[in-house]
């Protein structure tokens, strides 16, 4: 009885008049709790980078810890980091890469790392702008003593003379944009998307990629307006090889000079695809 006298007189005047018409010991103490102020708890997190084994962390990432580390290294300068802020750059990026490996909704992670949804979305936003100012440090098309260098690989691994890279594209799903120009990015496969041009070398690293093209938009436009093709238009021509040229295979692109598609039956092929 004590308890719940305590407890009353804790009840806010403004509800005294609420509490005079109630009986029932129990709905007065109900009362008084919904008055006081929530208590924080803080929330214990999991550290991937410890808890999983590289063949967990990769499972669930789509990255090998080291690539994360460096990963991490290169835009910690860059990630606001004020004082107080409950995740550090390294659980920034985490949770980025988690979303773009599983495409989860974002209250779902939050929940796996214990975060609210709105700090996982401003965590994501911040980190993917800080690697897409990386773009141009690591995707750039090969000086004219890295594309000697490019071509011995091609025909050291898979036998194809004077090819530099391999150019294909994909579409990578999307919401619809809604509005009037909506169905320009619906792709011939029947869902909305985004066509995007890669070209790779013969390691599988992205030499050039165009990714604003809608849908609907067929590869060889994407190409005949891409900085690749202008290009490659305004450098001379290469000397006439020694060895003939095989039958080229031209799905979509045409020939332009020394950029060539890869035959149809050849491993060469299977670069850039497994490449995107």
């Amino acid at each position: 009885m004590f308890v719940y006298f305590v407890q009353f007189q804790r009840v806010c005047e403004a509800e005294m008049s609420q509490i005079i018409k109630i009986d029932n010991l129990f709905e007065v103490a109900v009362l008084a709790d919904k008055n006081r102020k929530p208590s924080t708890t803080f929330r214990e997190r999991l550290h991937p980078m410890e808890y999983y084994s590289d063949y967990e962390f990769w499972m669930r990432y789509r990255f090998m810890k080291t690539s994360v580390s460096y990963i991490n290294c290169l835009i910690k300068e860059d990630v606001e980091e004020t004082r107080g802020d409950p995740l550090s750059s390294m659980d920034k990026l985490l949770i980025t890469l988690r979303f773009y490996a599983t495409g989860s909704f974002q209250r779902v992670l939050g929940d796996l790392v214990n975060i609210d949804q709105s700090t996982v979305c401003r965590a994501i936003n911040e980190t993917s702008l800080k690697i897409a100012k990386l773009f141009h440090r690591f995707v750039r098309l090969p000086t004219p003593e890295q594309q000697q260098q490019y071509v011995e690989s091609f025909y050291e691994k898979f036998g194809f003379p004077r090819v530099v890279g391999l150019i294909d594209g994909t579409h990578i799903p999307c919401k619809s944009p809604g509005g009037l120009d909506a169905e320009l990015f619906r792709c011939r496969k029947g869902y909305f998307s985004i066509n995007c041009q890669v070209t790779c070398n013969a390691d599988m690293r992205i030499m050039d990629l165009v990714a604003r093209w809608h849908g609907s938009a067929h590869d060889q436009t994407i190409f005949n307006f891409s900085t690749l093709k202008m290009k490659d238009l305004n450098e001379p021509s290469p000397p006439p090889p020694e060895i003939p040229l095989p039958a080229l295979y031209q799905e979509i692109h045409p020939v332009v000079r020394n950029l060539h598609e890869a035959l149809p039956d050849n491993s060469t092929r299977n670069v850039i695809i497994n490449t995107i």
